[in-house]
């Protein structure tokens, strides 16, 4: 006849009695690693969040068509042209895009394989009424949340942004602009 042992390998006893699960042996280093990647991991995560990396999607460069919002260089753009060259025989089609900064209008040109992948920037589009406005800041409270604020009012709407007034404003990459005086 053959004994069979009661004893499990992957469990021992402690002096209650009591069986718990043999806890895996981890060298000092590698445990300082794991800590290390857990950190970094959040602290990724909060730059993430920091920079609004969350409010993008993506697409290919080679479907962005002239209109459409994208992200180069950490800057949100309108893209104004896009230029598609052909396949060659072993090469992959390209695309050079002109686009201009939604905020600061910069001006910039991109050239890459169409296949890429770019950032688009997700847009909430909202509505404000202004409190007060001192200089070209205006002190605006969000219609919906109830949000004071204050926000740069744009050279174009100068005279028409006016205390009581209600305007559009656009959350573009954590970053709030007026876009349009309600009438």
């Amino acid at each position: 006849m053959t004994e069979f042992s009661t004893k499990n390998d992957d469990h021992h006893t402690d002096d209650k009695n009591k069986t718990r699960p043999k806890q895996k042996e981890v060298h000092p280093r590698q445990q300082e690693d794991v800590t290390e990647a857990v950190t970094n991991k959040k602290f990724i995560n909060a730059y993430r969040t920091q920079t609004h990396i969350m409010d993008t999607k993506q697409t290919t460069a080679g479907s962005l068509k002239p209109g459409n919002a994208v992200v180069f260089d950490g800057i949100a753009c309108n893209v104004k042209r896009v230029d598609k060259g052909k396949t060659g025989k072993h090469g992959a089609a390209k695309c050079r895009i002109e686009a201009i900064g939604m905020i600061n209008e910069e001006k910039i040109i991109k050239v890459m394989p169409a296949s890429d992948k770019v950032d688009v920037p997700i847009i909430e589009k909202k509505n404000a009424q202004v409190l007060s406005i001192q200089n070209d800041v205006a002190n605006v409270m969000d219609v919906e949340s109830y949000e004071t604020f204050d926000l740069k009012i744009p050279e174009e709407l100068k005279g028409q942004v006016v205390e009581g007034s209600q305007v559009f404003y656009w959350i573009i990459l954590g970053q709030k602009i007026i876009k349009q005086v309600k009438q």
